[in-house]
């Protein structure tokens, strides 16, 4: 497993916590699942 870090501005990261808060998922989780689903619109995953 590899670990991802990266900054934001202040605004936000209020703004993820206030979601993550919302729909109840962890900062990581909901980052994990935001760069996942912007790589399918890349389509990175479906080079060979």
């Amino acid at each position: 497993m590899a670990y991802i870090k990266y900054k934001v501005q202040d605004e936000l990261h209020k703004t993820i916590k206030d979601v993550c808060k919302k729909i109840g998922l962890k900062e990581s989780e909901l980052s994990r699942t935001a760069v996942i689903e912007y790589l399918k619109s890349l389509n990175a995953f479906n080079k060979k």
